[in-house]
């Protein structure tokens, strides 16, 4: 199991999950998860933390793949975060790598918000970082939770290049 080891700045392999200790892009993306949609019925506007779930009330199954699909999507982006972003998070204090897993879920399930909400305009017609952020989130493929009838959360739908 990959978990974001912070005395050693990496992700490391564990066999059960430290859930106080997931790293803050990891972080970013189940709050948002967890705050961005709602469970029980179609019809429900009541979001998982509306309802007073955490991530406590994620399956360890749920939560491995959470972590896989942001350490895949941060190696996937890793030269345009380092060349781009590894100043602003530095210089910039409101856009954080907490953030940038907060982004990652928006963009991917499509809810109209996410990294193209930091692009400026421009003048001419070339992509900007936040740009390809928004494609390589998209091309992720949509991620949606579930309660389960045991009261638990659940992925109903992964990325399709990693295993759950």
């Amino acid at each position: 199991m990959l978990v974001y080891d912070k005395e050693l700045g990496t992700w490391v392999e564990r066999q059960k999950i430290d859930r106080t200790d997931l790293g803050p892009m990891v972080e970013g993306y189940i709050e948002c998860a967890l705050w961005a949609e709602t469970c029980g019925d179609f019809f429900s506007d009541k979001s998982y933390t509306d309802m007073g779930l955490g991530i406590n009330d994620i399956t360890e199954r749920c939560l491995a793949q959470m972590i896989r699909d942001c350490v895949y999507f941060a190696n996937q982006n890793d030269w345009n975060l380092t060349m781009h972003l590894g100043s602003k998070f530095n210089k910039n204090p409101k856009y954080t790598e907490r953030q940038f897993g907060h982004d990652f879920w928006l963009s991917r399930n499509g809810h109209g918000a996410g990294f193209f909400d930091h692009k400026k305009p421009q003048t001419d017609n070339d992509p900007t970082i936040w740009d390809v952020f928004q494609m390589n989130a998209v091309k992720s493929g949509p991620c949606e939770l579930y309660l389960t009838e045991w009261q638990e959360i659940d992925l109903l739908m992964a990325l399709a290049y990693t295993e759950v």
